[in-house]
């Protein structure tokens, strides 16, 4: 945890730490893929277990799904959305960060550089295991997808 000021006001700021990047078994990234509703980005995931950091216009609205867990941004309104929990973003430099930790049980969800934070807890279907983001017409910055080894 770290304190980040944004616009001269200090947040806290919370990001996993960097031995975590220890447990990556691969990494796939992808810059400027362009989206639209006839050319989702989809890709096959082989593990329960991964990151998968985001990077996007905040002009335009997206959606991401893995696992039967769908992640919103609106970007009317510059909300983030998760099952029952939606958290307002910042947008800086006009752009969506997001990074995300897929478990089987437990979902992290890390945006604005760690500023915003939401845990979900909800078991992860393993029958859909491709990441999966769809707009009517957005370019993703960078998509980096690090399926992660088991600790144990």
């Amino acid at each position: 945890m770290t304190i980040k000021t944004i616009n001269g006001e200090p947040y806290l700021s919370a990001l996993p730490v960097k031995e975590f990047e220890m447990l990556y078994k691969n990494r796939d990234v992808k810059t400027d893929v362009v989206i639209n509703s006839d050319m989702p980005f989809i890709k096959s995931i082989q593990s329960i277990a991964c990151d998968i950091s985001v990077s996007a216009s905040a002009e335009k609205s997206f959606s991401l799904e893995l696992f039967g867990l769908k992640i919103s941004f609106n970007a009317d309104d510059k909300i983030l959305q998760c099952l029952d929990k939606s958290a307002p973003l910042k947008c800086e430099n006009g752009t969506v960060d997001l990074r995300i930790i897929f478990d089987t049980l437990y979902t992290e969800i890390f945006a604005d550089f760690g500023t915003v934070f939401m845990g979900m807890t909800y078991i992860a279907d393993s029958n859909l295991n491709s990441l999966s983001i769809e707009s009517k017409n957005t370019t993703i910055h960078n998509i980096s997808v690090s399926e992660l080894n088991s600790i144990h």
